[in-house]
This record gives structure tokens, sequence and C-alpha cells, in this order.
């Protein structure tokens, strides 16, 4: 179906139509013309001259009404398409409101949980105490086949660790002095020499 739009006259060509109407109906028809009788005379065709003008003007107004009620159905028609064009875009911003509530909910409570951000995916409910459910679930299930553990930082190669292994200034404190000599002679203060202590 087509839509065609509709376009409200002005006030000046209304005034000009009405104008042009009364003018109209004012002249005299053809009939008028030719027949030198009276009004209230009886036609040929058992009108009088009156009843035929009142018929006229009646059909001239019946005509009008019917293109008056034409533009009201064509407008009618507009505007319910135009209501059916805003219940639908209604109808999709409301499922958009409820999908960005729905994962404001689902974010919220992964950030509640501290669910770690690549299993917030599998938080879905249908409401929050169900998702809260699952997200503990979740966080209980992967706590204990994901514990990593702590680095021992006396274990393992250290980062100059092709030498002896040096003292420190509070090693020094607690040395006697031969103990010193002897530490100096293996390599262990080459840090402190470097430092300046």
């Amino acid at each position: 179906m087509s839509e065609t739009t509709f376009q409200a006259p002005d006030e000046s060509q209304v005034a000009a139509a009405l104008a042009s109407q009364e003018k109209a109906e004012d002249a005299p028809t053809p009939a008028d013309l030719k027949s030198p009788q009276s009004e209230d005379a009886p036609r040929p065709d058992g009108l009088k001259h009156n009843d035929r003008r009142i018929l006229s003007e009646l059909a001239g107004e019946r005509k009008k009404r019917q293109e008056l009620q034409a533009k009201l159905q064509e407008i009618e028609d507009r505007d319910l398409s135009e209501k059916d064009k805003l219940v639908k875009q209604l109808e999709e911003a409301k499922a958009t409101a409820a999908k960005a509530q729905a994962e404001a909910l689902r974010l919220r409570i992964a950030a509640e949980t501290d669910l770690p951000a690549d299993l917030h995916e599998f938080l879905v409910g249908a409401d929050e105490a169900e998702i809260r459910a699952k997200a503990e679930k979740l966080k209980a299930a992967t706590a204990a086949g994901t514990r990593r553990p702590q680095p021992d930082p006396s274990q393992g190669a250290k980062p100059d660790s092709t030498g002896p292994s040096q003292l420190t200034a509070a090693d020094l404190a607690t040395m006697s002095a031969e103990d010193i000599v002897k530490a100096d002679e293996a390599g262990r203060l080459e840090d402190l020499k470097r430092q300046g202590r």
C-alpha cells in the first residue's frame, strides 16, 4: 500500500475556494437564463425552480462531504501507519533496554563475586537470585581447579647465579674480621665493592 501525504491548504487557499464557491452558487444556471417564469411556477419536470436549485446545492454539498470524508480517511490511515511505526519502535526500544539491564545485572554480579572475566558469559538466568547462584557455583568450581601456586623466591635460578652468592651489609655486621677476609677471597663481597661500601 503506497502512502500518500496530505498537505493542509493555507488560509489564503481556503478563503479563495470559499469565495469562488459562493460566486458559483449565486450565479444563475443556464436553466435560470432560459426560463422567464417565476421561481414558484411549475416546470415541465414537476419541480419548481427553487426546488431544483436546492437539489443542485444538496448534490454539491454531498460531493464536498464525500471529498472531505476521503481526505479524513487518508489522514486517519496515515496517522495509523505512523502509530504502527511508533509502536514498533517502542517495542524495539523496550527489548533493547531489557537486554541492557540484564547485561548490567550479569556484570554487576560477576564483579561482586570476583568471577574471572572469561566466565562472565556463563552467567545466565531469569532473575538476580538465579544469576547470583550460578556465579557462586562457577566461582567455587574454578577456585579449586585453577588455584595457582605462589612463586617461592628461594627456589629456582637467580638473576646473577653464575658466581658465588653475595653477602649484604647486614651479613657483614654479624661476621668476624677473619670471616670477612675469607668471604672476600671467595668473591662474596663483589656486589658490596661495586656499591662502594
